[in-house]
């Protein structure tokens, strides 16, 4: 599965390693569509990055994550919201990189699938703005 990757690692270490990168890129290969966009959308209507290609789902997270020394992942909870659209709920423990801040957060994931194909991976940092794009209300 193309999140494996992603389960309980530290992200850091993960998108900082070419054998990684490379484990990412193999198994997005068997699932991205050739036109993959990734969103990366900060806290409170934030920044967006917008990336394109399977090479630019690995450079947003290059790029999201050399701001940290330490960052680890959990997906904690995936729900298939219809059958072109995967939710999955995160919780993030790290490090920044220049002052050793510690950071705590719950984040979330939109997966958009076309024809089986993943046409669009938004990555949230306000879990209630990921649960409105993927269509589910808000919650807490």
């Amino acid at each position: 599965m193309a999140l494996a990757p992603f389960q309980d690692g530290d992200l850091v270490l993960l998108f900082r390693s070419e054998e990684s990168r490379a484990t990412i890129r193999d198994a997005l290969a068997d699932v991205a569509a050739e036109d993959l966009v990734t969103l990366m959308i900060g806290a409170d209507h934030g920044l967006t990055g917008t990336f394109h290609g399977v090479a630019g789902f690995i450079d947003a997270w290059i790029d999201f994550t050399e701001t940290f020394e330490r960052l680890h992942n959990r997906i904690t909870e995936m729900t298939a919201v219809g059958p072109d659209v995967v939710y999955a709920e995160t919780k993030q423990v790290g490090a920044t990189a220049t002052a050793g801040v510690e950071i705590n957060y719950q984040a979330a994931a939109v997966f958009r699938f076309d024809d089986g194909r993943l046409q669009q991976a938004e990555f949230h940092l306000d879990r209630a703005a990921a649960r409105r794009a993927a269509g589910l209300p808000a919650g807490d």
